[in-house]
């Protein structure tokens, strides 16, 4: 796709002036150089006025003040594309639309859909009070995004004592006679690039905007859902659940990992990344309804969600040219963007289950690890550096597994980006030959990425801490388009605290704790960079971190794996909280050297320095 970038400062006159100055410079006339000096003198005071203005509205409220913030930082390219390149063709923003359209609705290829609509029982279910509904409408949230042809949510919540008595049989009439109301079934999507160069339909990820009163109704069924699978769902599955969420899938990948790897009788750990493509777009409407089913959810909830999911209709939009594709209806896949479709994966992809090694799952990412165990590998030679194996014959039976369920499901495993990963502390590992899906390899690699965090062949997280610090100094690079705007330092030290830090801390339990000294080092670089344009009149870095009133990013970073330690130790019922454990070894207790506090005894440096493995004394029951 491509872009327009005139900037936002420029003015007729500038334009004018501008075709002047080239126009004289090509004619090689004396008046280019009076031309050139007015012209560089009025774009200063142009941009002078456009930044002082927009400084002047940083003050009014939250909303403007990051409005305006974005459009000061001229490292974002928020213009709208003039055209789009779809498949090496370019297209008017309405042939785009109506092309993603009818790629989003054809997802499934010549699957067939039936319509299945389960017959509900007669046992009625609890009506929802008044109150409860008048709560939810006062809770809607008036920022979000809605169909064009919806109302404002602001009405709603400012006339919630005047709306909840219709909306109130509204709910009640869905989830007694087991329908969904049509109109709510209508969705606009919205395509968001997932690449900077996107160039094929697959790469715009669909956003369906809804109406405000639909997903009133839709939370509702939302909490009956959640209320029936909860208690029969796996503890693997670490995504749209109530009080776990990403760090926690990592730890508990890097808990295993470690654990495996502190055992001298294995030689290291194999992972296995699977990707499925289009997951929530593929889900077979029939196979999802009998899981649900055999979770013992009730047949009236099947029936509305059956009614929920059947004949709903589509069209894709580009609200920055106004233009709309016609409505299609389709009988196959969640919508992204409602709130059932997360907890209806959740009970889909319940029934992936491997009867070997360990299996973590977040929302359409599953990785799978067994322990590389000398006893069961056949190593063709082990030398002091590296050593040479054939793959186990559990590692191919794992990844069949998930091929056959794929094709039992109606998903598509991705195989160009499913990957294995081969994790050793001390020597090279290297398989003669690799894991295999559907005849396709998939690929060996070194270091890759899980989960926001990139994960390499020795636990040293040296790639992923490259990779943060390069994400972190592009946003840097804003402070100081923004500092040379005018923008104070109280403003500056907001954003650097909000948008900058969180870049580099994400995760920060999993892989902090297992840097050294020079990574750590090379961490902390970043914060006195933003810091030397903020408090560029401060000397001394200590100073700095005073006048912004803040701690080293080191303490940041330390403080967040503490706080993590104990939310899992004060909470009982966490998944993770199991693991922690106060009993040592075997081997007497012994102080480490460490930023965090006293470990027991591991056989690795790598175990010794985990934040969470044989947990700190200090967060142990």
């Amino acid at each position: 796709m491509k872009t327009d970038s005139k900037p936002a400062w420029e003015t007729p006159l500038i334009q004018k002036l501008r075709r002047a100055k080239d126009k004289a410079f090509t004619l090689g006339k004396p008046t280019y150089e009076y031309l050139r000096k007015t012209l560089e003198t009025i774009i200063a005071k142009a941009k002078q006025r456009y930044y002082d203005n927009k400084i002047n509205n940083l003050k009014a409220g939250t909303a403007n003040w990051w409005r305006s913030i974005k459009s000061l930082d001229t490292t974002a390219n928020t213009n709208p594309p003039s055209h789009y390149i779809i498949d090496n063709e370019l297209c008017t923003p309405a042939q785009f639309a109506c092309r993603l359209n009818n790629y989003y609705n054809n997802i499934a290829g010549d699957q067939p859909q039936p319509n299945i609509i389960p017959t509900p029982s007669n046992q009625r279910t609890d009506e929802i009070s008044i109150g409860l509904i008048k709560s939810a409408l006062k809770n809607v949230n008036s920022r979000k995004s809605v169909h064009s042809q919806d109302y404002p949510p602001w009405i709603t919540k400012a006339c919630a004592e005047d709306l909840c008595i219709p909306i109130t049989m509204i709910v009640n009439m869905t989830l007694q006679q087991c329908k969904f109301p049509s109109l709510y079934k209508r969705a606009e999507i919205t395509p968001l690039p997932k690449t900077k160069s996107a160039a094929t339909c697959k790469d715009y990820r669909p956003i369906s905007l809804l109406w405000h009163i639909g997903k009133v109704v839709e939370s509702f069924m939302n909490t009956q859902l959640r209320e029936q699978l909860t208690p029969n769902l796996q503890n693997n599955q670490y995504a749209y659940r109530k009080g776990v969420g990403c760090t926690d899938a990592l730890v508990s990948v890097l808990d295993d990992v470690t654990k495996s790897l502190d055992d001298s009788n294995n030689v290291g750990m194999q992972l296995v990344l699977y990707d499925f493509s289009k997951a929530f777009d593929l889900m077979d409407h029939g196979l999802l309804l009998s899981k649900l089913r055999s979770l013992d959810v009730t047949e009236r909830l099947i029936a509305l969600v059956a009614s929920y999911l059947n004949d709903r209709q589509h069209c894709v939009t580009i609200k920055q040219h106004g233009v709309c594709s016609n409505y299609l209806t389709s009988n196959v896949g969640v919508p992204q963007g409602t709130l059932c479709g997360p907890v209806l994966w959740l009970a889909f992809v319940n029934s992936l289950q491997f009867p070997h090694g360990s299996t973590i799952k977040y929302a359409d990412d599953t990785t799978t690890l067994y322990p590389l165990s000398k006893s069961q590998l056949d190593i063709v030679s082990d030398t002091k550096s590296q050593v040479t194996f054939t793959p186990p014959v559990i590692g191919q039976q794992l990844v069949d597994q998930c091929s056959n369920w794929a094709a039992a499901n109606k998903m598509r495993l991705n195989t160009q980006k499913t990957k294995s990963l081969t994790i050793s502390l001390r020597k090279e590992l290297t398989m003669t030959s690799n894991l295999m899906i559907n005849s396709s390899e998939i690929e060996n690699v070194q270091h890759s990425k899980l989960l926001g965090v990139t994960v390499d062949s020795h636990l040293t997280f040296s790639e992923h801490i490259i990779e943060r610090r390069k994400s972190a100094n592009r946003k840097i690079h804003g402070l100081l388009v923004l500092k040379q705007s005018g923008v104070d330092k109280q403003s500056l030290t907001h954003l650097y605290k909000t948008q900058i830090i969180p870049t580099i801390s994400h995760a920060a339990p999993v892989w902090y704790p297992l840097t050294t000294d020079q990574q750590k080092s090379d961490l902390e670089k970043c914060q006195k960079l933003a810091l030397r344009i903020i408090h560029h009149d401060i000397e001394h870095y200590n100073d700095k971190l005073e006048a912004a009133q803040i701690p080293t990013l080191c303490t940041t970073l330390h403080d967040q794996c503490s706080a993590y330690m104990s939310r899992l130790r004060s909470n009982a019922e966490h998944p993770l909280r199991a693991r922690m454990t106060s009993k040592p070894t075997g081997r007497p207790k012994r102080a480490v050297s460490s930023a965090h506090s006293d470990f027991y005894y591991a056989k690795t440096r790598t175990v010794k320095r985990s934040d969470f493995i044989l947990a700190n004394p200090k967060y142990s029951d």
